[in-house]
């Protein structure tokens, strides 16, 4: 095996599974096994990293994907900006009356003014210690963190997708090949049969056994022809409907166990689980959600300034006055009361937040699940594809001794049939250990 495969091999445990480990495009690339070409040395067919980069393109999964994880972003950034400062503008047109009635024993007459007022209004104000703000701009620091491991995830998941999809066409396309092989080779054997009662060397007997394991052979073939429809059709709509032909596994792809022990994959899963990582920023989100309704009655300070300007076209002095203000200073809020709210509020959120601790920890459990069921489904696909390799060419060696024997009269048809059937399911399931493999590493 080369050492390009031998990598992939490593970086595949990397991903467990769906939803595991995020990697960059190029383990994908690595991932993708090479193909046979033709005979002038190019490729035939769509690769796998091809078919990714159109799944890219067309997935609509993957694009709401992205877009749930922008929403995410925008959501981190609004609650990072609440401990910005703020800066309001506002103005006023109003109609005003001011009237003067004094004491019966004043001198002074009464007086009344109607007027029209203009106000502008210039507020600034800056957070200097707000313990929910604080709180609320670690939250949108989580957020943001939160959105890059979705879109990691999704890219992750559409990766996993495809190369599910792409091996399952192979498969299953390889599976439709080996059915009519045999069908060709049975239809064979049964001319043979026709052949060799005309010529009174064979029996009725033959004819009807090769002319039974012809039309079953004949009914599988159909049988896997739906199922690679049905593989095509689902690789189709992840790449848009299109489904062009699939480039073949180069011949020289090698099969090979895990090098590393299981505990080495189990604290690489540990560390880059994207499932594990979700799980802690989840717990982390729901921590910060408590603390901010905890922080609801503390004390906070400000520092303002405000500027307003008032023009008003008359006053009781007969005449507009125009004022002009401007305050500086520091400003301290406390709330004293909001009818119980908070209290509930912090209650449920103490909740959420032991509900996220025991998510992550049954996350945990799960993983480690995953690894040691794919850590040993790699490791035993990789003896079972030894294991048929042997068997296939076992029975080829077998089938080929049966036939020179019937040819001479010394086996009956039944037996070639017998162990033609062997032959070809021993070597479909071969294929299928193959692209199992390949599967469960990519």
């Amino acid at each position: 095996m080369t050492g390009f495969c031998k990598t992939v091999v490593l970086l595949r445990m990397k991903q467990i599974t769906a939803s595991l480990f995020t990697f960059p495009l190029l383990v994908f690339l690595l991932c993708a096994a090479p193909v046979r070409g033709d005979e002038t040395g190019e490729e035939t067919g769509m690769t796998l990293e091809e078919a990714f980069a159109l799944a890219l393109e067309k997935d609509a999964q993957y694009e709401a994907d992205m877009h749930g994880a922008g929403a995410r972003q925008a959501d981190g950034w609004r609650k990072i900006a609440g401990y910005g400062p703020t800066l309001s503008l506002s103005g006023s047109y109003s109609k005003g009356h001011d009237e003067l009635s004094p004491d019966a024993e004043s001198e002074m007459n009464k007086s009344e003014a109607r007027f029209y007022e203009k106000e502008l209004t210039l507020s600034f104000e800056q957070p200097l210690f707000d313990a929910v703000k604080a709180a609320s701009f670690r939250q949108g620091r989580n957020q943001l963190n939160i959105a890059e491991l979705k879109q990691k995830t999704s890219h992750d998941d559409l990766r996993l997708r495809v190369s599910t999809a792409f091996y399952e066409v192979l498969s299953t396309r390889e599976s439709l090949r080996i059915a009519t092989k045999q069908t060709k080779a049975i239809n064979k054997q049964l001319q043979n049969a026709t052949d060799r009662l005309k010529l009174g060397f064979g029996t009725i007997t033959d004819q009807y056994e090769a002319e039974a394991r012809y039309r079953q052979s004949a009914a599988a073939e159909i049988s896997r022809k739906l199922e690679w429809k049905r593989a095509t059709t689902e690789l189709a709509t992840l790449l848009g409907g299109i489904t062009p032909p699939l480039a073949d596994p180069a011949p020289e792809y090698e099969f090979v166990p895990l090098t590393n022990d299981l505990e080495y994959w189990l604290d690489v899963a540990d560390t880059n689980s994207t499932a594990l990582i979700n799980k802690r920023l989840e717990l982390k989100a729901a921590q910060h959600t408590y603390s901010s309704n905890q922080s609801r009655f503390l004390p906070s300070l400000a520092f303002y300034a405000d500027y307003s300007r008032n023009e008003p076209d008359d006053s009781l002095a007969g005449y507009g006055e125009d004022r002009t203000e401007f305050d500086v200073g520091l400003v301290l809020r406390v709330n004293l009361l909001d009818g119980g709210g908070d209290v509930a509020a912090t209650i449920a959120a103490q909740r959420r937040m032991k509900e996220a601790d025991a998510l992550l920890r049954t996350s945990l459990q799960k993983i480690k699940s995953s690894v040691e069921s794919l850590y040993d489904s790699i490791n035993d696909t990789t003896r079972l594809i030894s294991a048929y390799a042997s068997a296939s060419e076992a029975s080829r060696l077998a089938l080929e001794s049966v036939e020179a024997a019937y040819l001479e009269g010394v086996k009956a048809l039944p037996e070639v049939l017998d162990r033609q059937q062997d032959y070809y399911g021993i070597l479909g399931q071969y294929h299928t250990a193959q692209y199992s493999y390949m599967t469960l590493i990519c």
